[in-house]
């Protein structure tokens, strides 16, 4: 559910996908992305972005889950940055921050 927040409120603040995924990185991990990290996320959020645009039911579906209020933004940008920042979530350094 915080990564779909976090989601939301980054895909209404902006249109660019490689903008989105650099802020969401930004706010998980407290530092700028290396260029290849950018790549790196930048290709998975695209990636997801064009399986959601082929079945928005899923997005949909996904974003449904959980309790806190769902915004208006854009279902399918929203749904792809939502699994990016989970894979952000998800890094060794996220989880054993030092």
């Amino acid at each position: 559910e915080a990564a779909r927040v976090l989601a939301q409120n980054t895909v209404s603040e902006n249109e660019n996908a490689a903008e989105m995924v650099n802020e969401v990185f930004q706010k998980i991990l407290v530092r700028s992305p290396k260029v290849e990290e950018l790549q790196l996320l930048e290709s998975y959020y695209k990636s997801a972005w064009e399986q959601f645009d082929k079945t928005k039911e899923n997005a949909d579906k996904l974003l449904a889950q959980g309790n806190y209020e769902r915004s208006d933004s854009d279902p399918i940008k929203t749904a792809a940055l939502m699994l990016t920042a989970q894979v952000i979530y998800n890094l060794d350094e996220t989880i054993t921050k030092e």
